[in-house]
């Protein structure tokens, strides 16, 4: 009885091991028949999921970064939001996209001009699109709520500035597109906020901004800013230096260069982490569906500043567009083929050979 039963598990295991060996065998096969992916193949594969793009005809693929939009929300006193018409006052003049390169461990940040001339959605009744509009970044925030509404078609904006189809002849030249991980939206009360928790922030000024109150503040002076001083220092553009918002993105990259330093030099805790947060959440919308992914991201963001290396802050003005004055209103439009090589360099690397052929 037992020889049978040792039989019959012996003539099951050898129907199983032929069943492998002709599975493989096929497999082989088909590898051997089927054709390689040609490139263009490859890349409508790969595209689906986001991750490839055309740039001058290449297949590039995404690189791995994580991506941030931090803005600054400005309010002006003595209006509020408009009940039911989801349009509100809160404008954005301060957006950093904030690229971190788990690749090669760096961190760049692109201060994006409020200025900037970008297709962005309007919003209707119930928060609904009711079409397009080309107009300054900054207002792409003032259709919503003022909260996760206006914060996302902030991020729209942001990620249809730097991304692209271009056709020639009916054939697909260029195609790419980022995609913006979270945003994080603050009014400008936040950055005091943050600024004194961390102690104040240490700057090196590069220009004269003595006055009155800053009789100190004179062109190469090391300051350390505190209370609403931080605010002033971002924010005010008027009354300081020659008054335009380029001088302004100026001392805001210098600030957050000096800000992202101060963070990475401190030694921190989940609490401090938690402390940090409670400093700045009422003057904060996110789009985090809960308490610990944000804080886990705080986490990422703190370590990041610590380890990695911080490229540069590169400011979308002269260099990478022209400003005039349209209908009495400032706008900047920014060169297409330099922020192509933005998102190339930033967002994607060339594909190899292994990821052509699979």
């Amino acid at each position: 009885m037992l020889q049978e039963r040792i039989k019959s598990i012996a003539k099951v295991v050898g129907i199983i091991l032929i069943f492998c060996i002709v599975g493989v065998g096929i497999l082989c096969l088909d590898r051997v028949l089927t054709p390689k992916k040609s490139p263009a193949e490859t890349f409508e594969s790969a595209k689906q999921k986001l991750m490839a793009a055309k740039f001058d005809g290449e297949i590039y693929m995404r690189k791995n970064v994580v991506t941030y939009l931090i803005s600054g929300v400005d309010k002006y006193d003595g209006e509020g939001d408009t009940d039911g018409a989801y349009r509100n006052f809160k404008h954005a003049d301060f957006n950093l996209l904030l690229i971190i390169d788990g690749s090669d461990r760096t961190i760049t940040a692109i201060n994006v001009n409020r200025d900037t001339i970008v297709e962005q959605d309007e919003l209707g009744m119930g928060g609904m699109r009711a079409g397009t509009v080309d107009q300054q970044l900054a207002l792409a925030h003032t259709y919503g709520d003022g909260k996760q509404q206006s914060g996302e078609n902030l991020r729209r904006a942001v990620v249809r500035l730097f991304s692209d189809r271009v056709e020639n002849d009916g054939n697909v030249i260029d195609q790419y597109s980022i995609t913006i991980d979270h945003y994080i939206t603050m009014t400008m009360e936040a950055v005091s906020a943050l600024n004194d928790y961390l102690g104040g922030v240490t700057v090196t000024l590069t220009e004269d901004l003595s006055s009155e109150s800053h009789p100190d503040w004179t062109e190469g002076a090391t300051v350390t800013i505190h209370g609403t001083d931080a605010e002033f220092f971002v924010r005010a553009r008027m009354d300081v230096s020659d008054g335009t918002n380029v001088s302004r993105m100026g001392r805001q990259n210098l600030y957050i260069e000096a800000l992202f330093k101060t963070i990475g030099n401190k030694k921190w805790d989940y609490r401090y982490l938690y402390n940090a947060y409670e400093a700045i959440k009422d003057y904060t919308v996110t789009d985090y569906s809960n308490f610990e992914d944000l804080l886990s991201d705080f986490e990422y963001l703190f370590t990041a500043f610590g380890m990695y290396q911080y490229n540069k802050t590169i400011s979308l003005n002269n260099e990478y567009g022209t400003s005039e004055v349209v209908d009495g209103v400032m706008a900047y439009f920014a060169d297409r083929e330099k922020i192509k090589e933005l998102v190339k360099t930033y967002f994607y690397r060339e594909i190899n050979e292994k990821e052509r052929n699979d």
